[in-house]
Formats: structure tokens, C-alpha cells, sequence
């Protein structure tokens, strides 16, 4: 997806993109911070972090159109989803 918009010159749209991408891997590596230490401080961290990445996702969602919002909906199908 960031190839396409880097590539049709939408380059504000592909920063939301990278910035929806560090926001979920921030939250990966916090939701694997908890799992080993188990600590109820990591915990809130990552679930600061997924709301970071949702408030990402929505942005994102809300700046594209048309046949990006099908390849969008497919890589948010894909995402895990923690709870």
C-alpha cells in the first residue's frame, strides 16, 4: 500500500500509513514486554499502545477512498487482534 501512494505522489497518506505500522509494532514489542515480565504497568502500555494504533487506523481510513479502501480493509482483517 505504501508503494502504490509513494509511487502515485500521495506521500501524505503514505506517512499515515508508516505511521500506522510503528504504532502497531510499538505495540507488538509492549505486548511482548508483558509476556515477560507479566507486570500490570506493561499491560497499560500496551493497551495505550493499541489505541494509538486505532487512532492511527482511523485517520488512515477516513484519507483514503476508492480502491484504497479495499486494500486497506484487507490489511486490517490481517491485523491480530489482542484482547
Amino acid at each position: 500500500m505504501n508503494e502504490k501512494l509513494t509511487k502515485d505522489g500521495n506521500y501524505q497518506v503514505a506517512n499515515m500509513v508508516g505511521i500506522l505500522q510503528e504504532d502497531f509494532l510499538i505495540a507488538r514489542v509492549n505486548v511482548q514486554k508483558f509476556l515477560d515480565t507479566n507486570a500490570q504497568v506493561e499491560i497499560e502500555q500496551v493497551r495505550a499502545s493499541f489505541k494509538e494504533s486505532e487512532h492511527a487506523l482511523e485517520q488512515l481510513k477516513s484519507s483514503v477512498s476508492g480502491e484504497l479502501n479495499y486494500i486497506l480493509a484487507a490489511v486490517e482483517d490481517d491485523l491480530p487482534k489482542y484482547e
